[in-house]
């Protein structure tokens, strides 16, 4: 009876993140920063909320709870990583952007390309500059408590491994400098347990999620360093988006060769 209800509560993702991000979005409002006013952060996310919901209704007319839960999640996000106070118009473009990306920008499968709430920040950031802030990032160990167990339900664990190592390992090369301990924690845990594993822009293939978690933590990397007036996560996520197709046919062509270079005793 308990594991069944415990199946029933945690079976889908969508309500799982919803509440992680609740949760780090009261922690952070009323602990992490007393010299912001509390009513002012949950005015911005709640505005960010209403605007993706009326959005999706919008753009898609009649919308499924399923639909509804994504425009929350990605209102959330636009509201908790725009700088605290940004301006409201600000706001409403990059929430209004990020549904209508899902509706506008398609792949051939249907499949819409790139990270709704990464498409809105990074247009209002060509725009009026980079606007963002990632204070929704209150606690490292909600997010790796709560976020991990959401990768583990969606078999995203390793894309989170492949950005880390990569990341560090970019810091690393790029910077010509040794590792140490501090370069260990500059990988951003909210991007990588959070945005980079949104299922329906990052592969669920194990080897893809290798391909797509290293190219986003190099560019990431790279990004940061030649172009530090952008958010380099954000920018490398959505390229890493668009390279999907390609990435597929990479891991394809190395999962066959690993097949024809098998023994004939070992395929059968």
């Amino acid at each position: 009876m308990i594991i069944k209800l415990y199946n029933q509560l945690t079976r889908k993702a969508k309500p799982l993140m919803i509440a992680l991000l609740v949760i780090l979005l009261t922690w952070g409002a009323i602990k992490q920063y007393p010299n912001i006013h509390t009513a002012t952060t949950l005015l911005q996310v709640l505005l960010a909320i209403a605007v993706a919901i009326f959005a999706e209704h919008a753009f898609g007319g009649a919308v499924n709870n399923n639909s509804r839960q994504s425009a929350v999640i990605s209102g959330m996000l636009v509201g908790m990583l725009l700088v605290p106070g940004v301006d409201y118009k600000i706001l409403w473009l990059a929430a209004v952007t990020a549904i209508a990306s899902k509706y506008l920008l398609k792949f051939s499968s249907g499949r819409h390309i790139f990270n709704p709430a990464a498409t809105g920040l990074m247009l209002v950031s060509l725009i009026w500059g980079n606007k963002i802030n990632w204070w929704g990032f209150t606690s490292p160990y909600i997010v790796i408590i709560l976020g991990g167990f959401i990768l583990y339900r969606l078999k995203r664990l390793s894309m989170v491994f492949s950005y880390y190592i990569f990341r560090v390992a970019g810091l690393v090369a790029l910077n010509g400098l040794e590792l140490d301990s501090s370069m260990l924690l500059m990988p951003n845990m909210f991007f990588a347990f959070i945005m980079l594993i949104e299922p329906k822009t990052s592969p669920s293939v194990r080897l893809e999620q290798w391909i797509f978690g290293c190219i986003c933590g190099l560019l990431s990397s790279a990004t940061f360093i030649l172009v530090p007036s952008i958010d380099g996560d954000l920018a490398s996520l959505m390229v890493v988006n668009l390279l999907r197709p390609v990435i597929k046919r990479t891991a394809s062509k190395i999962l066959n060769l690993r097949t024809s270079s098998m023994p004939e005793t070992v395929k059968g």
